[in-house]
């Protein structure tokens, strides 16, 4: 869970007969990067790698829709 929550613009694309996505930040902070993943669960789930262009820092995400 994130500690502080942010709101980040991003631009990207979505290949939905693959069901993956990448997306990148659009404002430069020091918490800016790129997305990848797969789209799974009839397109209610969200899961991949967050790659921070400082450091080149990588985390794994997992996003549910309630």
């Amino acid at each position: 869970y994130y500690r502080n929550q942010i709101n980040q613009k991003v631009s990207g694309s979505v290949d939905f007969n693959k069901k993956t996505f990448q997306m990148r930040d659009l404002l430069h902070s020091r918490y800016a990067g790129a997305y990848s993943g797969r789209i799974l669960d009839g397109f209610k789930t969200m899961r991949g790698i967050f790659l921070m262009d400082v450091g080149n820092k990588r985390f794994r995400f997992y996003l549910k829709k309630k």
